[in-house]
């Protein structure tokens, strides 16, 4: 979990967690963002940052706030695609772990007999 710097540690989900104050760099701007894990911040920072980057380099008389916006919707339809992807994923494991005990249901059925 991560919050901008202004955020209270009281507000935090995690009880007896260290917070740490971990300074990124997005779109040109600078944040300080309070985190349990710099690593996790500094590489979703860094994502986000390429995005932004990539977006403001294809349209370049974009203002901030419809950069920000654009990245945005960028971060969450790959979020939802993801997300897609991980429950077709999900169903067919799940095909899959019932065809093999179909399987071996039937297998030892057959070796009682």
């Amino acid at each position: 979990m991560f919050a901008v710097s202004v955020a209270l540690e009281a507000d935090s989900h995690k009880p007896n967690v260290t917070m740490k104050t971990v300074r990124v760099t997005i779109g040109g701007q600078d944040y300080n963002l309070r985190s349990d894990d710099e690593t996790k911040v500094r590489s979703i920072a860094g994502n986000v940052d390429t995005q932004m980057r990539q977006i403001q380099s294809a349209s370049k008389e974009q203002s901030t706030a419809t950069l920000s916006i654009l990245t945005a919707l960028n971060i969450a339809e790959k979020e939802y695609e993801s997300r897609k992807q991980q429950q077709t994923d999900t169903q067919y494991l799940v095909s899959e772990v019932e065809q093999m005990v179909a399987f071996l249901r039937q297998s030892y059925a057959e070796t009682i007999l």
